[in-house]
């Protein structure tokens, strides 16, 4: 950008006022300085707008306002802009009392289109300010063709307060048992957070050695030490692989290689000493060298699936797990480059994914799992024979000992021999949240040899002795982290409930002492929506799009409060309940489908009878993203995709307006472009507001027609699922606040003036509460209030 030179002005306001939104039909009292200036048809939302036409590349193109009046604080610049062609600038200059500049501001403003966009900056007036100026700008290596309207120059009265993490947890998912550098058996394992934390604990007693940040990453789902004797660690959601080498208290980000998807899943190691590793979104398989530090990419494994979910290796034979639509079993010749498919037993084949790939004893067991449930096998590769080890979902296997594996199941312990073909219940209380399984000796006379010992998500450790037939528990010493925040809600009493990503729990928060307690864990999964009656707070659970009913005046209790109202995934394929309203005396919710199905529901509960109702046909093969009452009419934001690994058929989101009353379908708009509508609302004016990812839209309520539409930013639909991604909500001013592109926006439904309120928002959703808007960055939450 070119150098600009100080320019002093009068302190005094031009007296036939700043004609900032250019509707007195002239560009007075805006002073030009460079290029070609008129005023035009249409502006924004009266008129007129001014016209920059800037087609030098020698010169630059300036608008340069009347003074304004300012004072020494926080100032938002803004404006909205239509453009044409090139890289328009905002700039704002300060002065003291004698026309003096006390400092500039200005941001280049990248990725603006034709269509009308707001776009702002925050800009800090020094001491002594008396007066400002605002400058529309193309530099003289841009050549540039836009219209800018409603330029605004307003100070910034929010304030945020950090308010720390309302939630903590021990969430271990990813795990590993092995030996330390001092030969002592360890156990490396990584809490979801943010980031992930890597935990080095010493398996025998506990206790937690070192706690290592992984920088980037969100969590993990496996880990593996190398023959080296190095533990590699396979992370989501940046699909970085990490390295960290036993007794040297360092961590190493290896990056992420070729074709390699944003979540890796099992890693293992094939007898050369390289890892595979599965990923998603594209199901690809890769493999890394640690000889030589370079990934190499082998593909897609099988088409339609876009998750390779695990990975089992045996001498050059690599199998893969894959599933979304289908489960379904790859195996791939790293010596050849090719690759077959192993059809999985018919009576399964209608299930998701292959998930929980091992390879003992020249046997490969998978576990195939879906909505209809989850089942252990094994397949036999030398005779293509499958055999059903045991109905009951098993999360880990240990590694085999004489001829048996052993894996947790039904809360108890199993032995499997595959000689005998049968599993054996040995009555060893097992948690269903196993990690991982591994042989240890625990120096303990009367647990001669080895023992299997496994470690659940809790931290907690449970061993056997097959010797002894004598089992041992003990908790280990696992650091709690903050966790990554999800979803909030003004619940009953004005109380602020958070939930968090992969937590099965909840936080509640009062907005005016801010003091928060965080509620027992369990009972519930990923709270994805909340919505509150009287009373109660209903909850929206992943997976299996489970319903439930919190009593806030009785303790949360995990086995019966908050109470199980239905499963939707059973009878339904339903896994995510996001949306929620009001209506007919009925809750009301909306909801995504498992992985690899197309086509949300609608649902009702009764508060008098908790008795639910689906209507499984209202959006056709859309997903439910949000929902809003109007009258006694619900108001339906769609997505055009479905669970993870489904092609969608659609081609453009919808809001549907669906009257309860005869289970018919009043209006559906499609928005052109748009794939998913992230949040809808109905305004006190009755009209129905519509959230994308980078436009707002008003509604008619009684026709659907688009009435206004507003341009918040720039938005590139990528190949992969979107389902809520912003929301919106009224305060008591009348203001409509906007959260969406990581931005937190109010607009004045008036004058239809944008402020731009906060950035770097993680979440898909904030609360207002108390005068003040609550939101999360990561694992924190903040209160944005108006001085």
């Amino acid at each position: 950008m070119a150098a600009l030179a100080l320019v002093p002005i009068s302190g005094a306001a031009a007296a036939a006022g700043p004609n900032l939104d250019f509707e007195s039909g002239t560009l007075a009292p805006w002073t030009v300085a460079g290029g070609t200036w008129s005023v035009a048809q249409p502006g924004h939302q009266g008129q007129w707008a001014a016209l920059m036409v800037d087609d030098s590349l020698i010169a630059s193109a300036s608008l340069r306002s009347a003074a304004l009046p300012a004072t020494a604080g926080s100032y938002e610049v803004g404006g909205w802009l239509s453009v044409a062609e090139g890289t328009p600038s905002l700039f704002v200059y300060f002065y003291d009392a004698a026309g003096r500049q006390l400092g500039t501001e200005s941001e280049r403003l990248r990725g603006l289109t034709a269509g009308w966009t707001w776009r702002s900056f925050r800009a800090t007036a020094p001491a002594g300010t008396a007066s400002a100026r605002v400058m529309l700008y193309s530099s003289s290596a841009d050549v540039t063709t836009a219209r800018w309207d409603s330029i605004s120059l307003e100070r910034a009265n929010w304030t945020e307060t950090p308010l720390g993490s309302p939630l903590k947890a021990i969430n271990l998912i990813g795990a590993t048992i092995g030996t330390g550098a001092d030969g002592r058996s360890e156990t490396w394992t990584v809490s979801n957070g943010n980031p992930a934390v890597l935990q080095v604990i010493d398996t025998l007693t506990g206790d937690l050695e070192s706690t290592l940040p992984l920088p980037g990453a969100g969590g993990s789902w496996s880990l593996v030490q190398h023959s080296s004797g190095d533990v590699y660690v396979a992370t989501w959601p940046g699909g970085l692989l990490y390295r960290y080498r036993p007794g040297t208290g360092t961590v190493e980000n290896l990056g992420r290689g070729a074709g390699a998807g944003t979540y890796l899943w099992d890693i293992e190691e094939s007898s050369d000493g390289r890892l595979w590793f599965g990923s998603s979104p594209a199901g690809a398989l890769t493999s890394y060298d640690p000889a030589s530090g370079q990934y190499e990419d082998h593909g897609p494994m099988a088409p339609g699936q876009g998750y390779a979910r695990s990975v089992a290796v045996a001498g050059t034979k690599v199998y893969v797990g894959m599933g979304s639509t289908q489960p379904q079993l790859v195996e791939y010749d790293a010596a050849t480059r090719t690759k077959r498919s192993i059809p999985v037993p018919a009576e399964v084949a209608n299930r998701e994914f292959a998930y929980s790939l091992d390879f003992r004893g020249g046997l490969l067991y998978t576990r195939i799992q879906g909505v209809a449930g989850s089942d252990l096998y094994s397949y036999d590769v030398r005779t293509a024979r499958w055999q059903k080890v045991h109905g009951v979902g098993v999360t880990a296997i240990s590694p085999k000992r004489g001829t048996k594996i052993y894996f947790p199941a039904e809360g108890r312990l199993h032995s499997y021999n595959p000689l005998v073909g049968k599993a054996k219940d040995l009555g060893v209380g097992a948690s269903t949240a196993v990690r991982t399984l591994g042989w240890v000796d625990l120096e303990r006379p009367d647990m001669p040899g080895e023992s299997v010992v496994w470690l659940d998500g809790r931290g907690g450790y449970l061993a056997w002795n097959p010797e002894s037939d004598k089992s041992v528990e003990w908790q280990s010493r696992a650091m709690p982290v903050p966790v990554q925040l999800h979803a909030i809600e003004t619940g009953p009493g004005n109380q602020l409930y958070v939930s968090g990503f992969i937590h099965p729990g909840l936080a509640q928060c009062d907005p005016r002492t801010l003091a928060c307690t965080q509620l027992p864990e369990g009972g519930v999964g990923q709270i994805e929506g909340m919505f509150t009656d009287g009373p109660d707070l209903y909850l929206g659970s992943y997976g299996h799009a489970q319903l439930f009913r919190y009593d806030t005046t009785a303790p949360w209790t995990a086995a019966t409060n908050p109470r199980l109202l239905a499963n939707l995934s059973e009878q339904h394929f339903q896994d995510r309940p996001f949306g929620w309203a009001k209506s007919g005396g009925l809750i009301w919710t909306t909801t995504v489908p498992v992985y690899g199905h197309l086509g949300g529901v609608v649902a009702s509960i009764d508060p008098r009878t908790d008795a639910v109702t689906v209507y499984d046909t209202v959006l056709g093969r859309r997903s439910g993203t949000s929902m809003t009452a109007t009258g006694e009419d619900l108001v339906i934001g769609t997505s055009i995709w479905g669970g993870g690994g489904a092609t969608p058929v659609e081609t453009e989101a919808s809001v549907i307006r669906w009257s309860p009353d005869g289970a018919r379908k009043v209006w559906e708009t499609t928005f052109p472009g748009q794939q998913a509508i992230t949040a809808v609302k109905a305004g006190p004016d009755g009209h129905v507001w519509a959230l994308s990812i980078d436009t707002l839209y008003r509604l008619d309520p009684t026709s659907g027609a688009i009435l206004e539409s507003y341009r918040l930013g720039t938005w590139q639909w990528a190949n992969s699922a979107a389902w809520v991604h912003g929301h919106l909500e009224f305060g008591a001013d009348g203001r409509l606040y906007i959260l969406t592109l990581r931005h937190l926006w109010s607009l004045d439904t008036g004058s239809r003036t944008v402020r731009d309120l906060a950035s770097g928002v993680t979440s898909f959703d904030f609360a207002v509460a108390e005068g003040s808007l609550f939101f999360f960055r990561g694992d924190q939450m903040y209160r944005l209030s108006n001085a």
